[in-house]
């Protein structure tokens, strides 16, 4: 989670400083004049937040996409996308003359559904055992599953972007950044048909994941905005994430599965 932090501050950091960097070599003197200027000014917070360059957007929208397995992905894995709710409020903060910095913060659910073959994939059966008193102990038993396994995702994250937007036009935007997501619920399970260990019988087990989803999801962004008036912009990015959504304990799934989604929104600015 540390790690992750780092990875959205470091990353603004780094963006900020190159066009920083930029606008100075491009007009050293009008940026240091401003810059003196600035220094000087003992102009409160709460004035500078009230600025009519600094805007502020509630949007509404919608997810559509798929945990992508990375790696050993297994021959003959199906999925079909679910559509998701997304809602939230971002702060967009001007740094240069085409440049600025857009920070939010989101509700998304991420849904899909899939199909994938098993072959000889770890797995905890549950073996039940009478005792001689009648009573019943059940133990966890590894072993094996081999057949299919059909299911479904059902994350909600709340998610902190940050992205760069770059004017193309006056009426088009270019974003980019990082985003950091916690999970709030999840109801992610499969259904698995096939054969336990080395038992020639068939048989019908539930493998529910909502145990070994990772609470922790961030990964990077990239879009466009078309702004139909100042107040009202469309947005359409594409997210991928750069760890898996199983829990690093998770055994049962040996290969990444990586949130890989497109976020369609439509924003009003309310500052």
């Amino acid at each position: 989670m540390r790690a992750a932090g780092k990875i959205i501050c470091y990353s603004t950091a780094i963006i900020y400083l190159i066009i920083s960097s930029t606008n100075v070599l491009a007009e050293p003197e009008t940026f240091l004049s401003a810059k003196f200027t600035d220094s000087l000014s003992k102009e409160p917070i709460a004035d500078i937040l009230r600025s009519p360059e600094i805007a502020a957007f509630v949007k509404v929208g919608t997810s559509i996409g798929s945990p992508v397995p990375f790696g050993n992905i297994p021959e003959g894995a199906t999925g079909s996308p679910v559509l998701g709710l997304l809602a939230g409020g971002s702060v967009v903060f001007p740094i240069a003359k085409k440049w600025s910095i857009q920070t939010e913060i989101q509700f998304c659910h991420y849904g899909a559904r899939f199909t994938t073959p098993l072959n000889n994939q770890s797995y905890i059966d549950k073996v039940a055992i009478t005792t001689p008193d009648g009573g019943v102990v059940i133990f966890d038993v590894e072993t094996t599953f081999t057949g299919t396994a059909t299911g479904r995702f059902s994350n909600s994250y709340i998610q902190l972007p940050v992205s760069v937007v770059y004017s193309l036009s006056a009426k088009w935007n270019l974003l980019g950044g990082v985003y950091m997501g916690w999970l709030t619920s999840t109801s992610s399970y499969a259904n698995g048909v096939g054969q336990v260990g080395i038992r020639p019988e068939v048989v019908n087990r539930d493998m529910y994941f909502d145990s070994n989803i990772s609470g922790i999801d961030y990964g990077l962004s990239l879009g466009v905005q078309y702004e139909i008036t100042p107040a009202l912009v469309l947005d359409a990015r594409g997210t991928l994430g750069l760890t898996s959504v199983f829990d690093e304990k998770f055994k049962t799934i040996t290969y990444s599965v990586r949130n890989t989604f497109l976020q369609l929104s439509i924003q009003y600015a309310i500052l």
